[in-house]
């Protein structure tokens, strides 16, 4: 009787995912996974922005979501899910229709959803961190998404968030405009590389320098930035292979000196006029906090929720 299935579906700035796990409610932790999946949804490439500040998404990506929610709700059917949850991330902090939005994907999952603050979201990624990776000692989240950036410490004893900072999409927005063009930064070139992580640092980054006090803690890498734009790439441009889920810095800075020189269309895939100013930014931060390395774990958000149990509790299935 303490045992449940549990499914929690999450709607992010790029992809919508899946996750249904056996979960022992009594002892709050999870079995085992039952099955995941995940879909691209590009949804920052369809924010409309109105001169008073509003947002809203085009119809197209809605729908998208809304077809997306349908084949979740089936997984969920045939897997005989009993308990339902959504979380929703990034842009839609920001969105000004994100509750009716919202609510139209929680009609068709049926279940409700609920919108990540950037502390919960840091709070997440450390629950799944610890629910997998089961780290020792001094270690770091680092979660990198496609709208938003957030850390969580834990060093020795205590545990705190760092947030506030500006994820994949903005960070190429930023750099895209200071180079003076319109639809993608590609390609960067060598001769503004120096300003550009000048400005980063200045702008978004120079707190994190308090980071760097941490001696010897390990740096754990979540989120589509770590896991594909740096550990993808690194196997599919540079032949690569990572050791023990581990990227290097200087890996980073071969990787970016590959990605800087080439064109949208010859970096390819969804989102290549993201690729170089991600491997840019995660350079950028590396060397100012001092890091060497960062260990990929391909946890998400959808883990550390699941086994929540005031998310459980206070939200019951419609």
């Amino acid at each position: 009787s303490c045992n449940e299935r549990r499914g929690v579906v999450e709607y992010g700035t790029s992809r919508i995912k899946l996750l249904i796990a056996e979960v022992n409610r009594c002892q709050s932790k999870m079995n085992h996974i039952i099955h995941k999946q995940e879909w691209e949804v590009e949804t920052d490439r369809n924010t409309l922005k109105e001169y008073d500040g509003s947002s809203y998404l085009n119809r197209s990506v809605i729908d998208r979501s809304l077809a997306v929610s349908t084949d979740a709700r089936m997984i969920l059917k045939r897997f005989q899910v009993t308990q339902v949850r959504g979380i929703a991330t990034g842009i839609y902090r920001t969105l000004t229709t994100a509750s009716i939005i919202l609510d139209s994907y929680g009609k068709v999952i049926e279940a409700p959803i609920h919108v990540l603050s950037k502390l919960e979201e840091a709070f997440m990624g450390l629950r799944s961190v610890l629910s997998e990776e089961n780290p020792a000692g001094k270690f770091i989240v680092w979660d990198f998404g496609g709208n938003s950036m957030q850390f969580s410490v834990v060093d020795g004893k205590r545990s705190y968030p760092v947030v506030g900072f500006p994820g994949s999409t903005p960070i190429r927005n930023e750099i895209t405009s200071l180079l003076g063009k319109k639809d993608s930064p590609n390609p960067i070139g060598a001769e503004k590389r120096s300003m550009i992580e000048k400005h980063l640092v200045k702008k978004h980054f120079s707190s994190l320098s308090s980071l760097s006090e941490i001696k010897d803690a390990r740096v754990f890498g979540i989120g589509g930035v770590h896991s594909q734009s740096i550990a993808a790439n690194l196997v599919s441009f540079l032949g690569l292979p990572l050791e023990g889920k581990t990227y290097t810095r200087d890996q980073v800075e071969q990787l970016y000196q590959k990605l800087s020189v080439h064109k949208d269309i010859d970096i390819g895939g969804r989102f290549p006029a993201s690729q170089a100013t991600n491997a840019l930014a995660v350079l950028t931060i590396m060397k100012h906090i001092g890091w060497d390395k960062v260990t990929v774990s391909e946890q998400t958000l959808t883990l550390g929720y699941i086994t929540f149990d005031d998310a459980w509790k206070v939200a019951p299935n419609p």
